[in-house]
């Protein structure tokens, strides 16, 4: 049962992450194009662990889950702060400089980010 949910918890994940590139996709390129494309890449490829772990979340309805739910609320919260924090650097960097980070450069130290920022406030369950 728990296979089946992660499974179906990804499935999730990669349909809320299409739709959310499709709508940033479209903004960005109406609004924004050529501008702002690190933010706009960043907010397009940064928030899927952050859907992965929302997908958990939801999924998790049984009462004999409660602590792994309050898990996957932890890690959802942690990812969203490391999303958020990476967020912040970009938008400084842009604003400082006014140019774009390397589109490698920019998802690989967002998921740097989230990675330190979990390492950090993840407390393992004592079960």
């Amino acid at each position: 049962m728990r296979l089946i949910r992660i499974i179906l918890g990804s499935i999730i994940s990669l349909i809320l992450s299409f739709s959310w590139i499709i709508i940033l996709t479209a903004l960005g390129f109406t609004f924004f194009y050529g501008k702002i494309d690190s933010i706009i890449m960043w907010l397009i490829v940064g928030p899927y662990l952050v859907y992965f772990f929302a997908s958990q979340y939801i999924l998790c309805n049984n009462s004999t889950e409660h602590k792994e739910k309050i898990n996957y609320l932890r890690d959802m919260k942690i990812t969203l702060m490391g999303f958020s924090l990476w967020l912040v650097v970009i938008m400084g960097f842009f604003l400082l400089f006014q140019t774009n980070i390397d589109y490698y450069v920019n998802i690989g130290g967002g998921y740097l980010t989230i990675l330190i920022i979990y390492s950090i406030f993840h407390i393992p369950s004592p079960h």
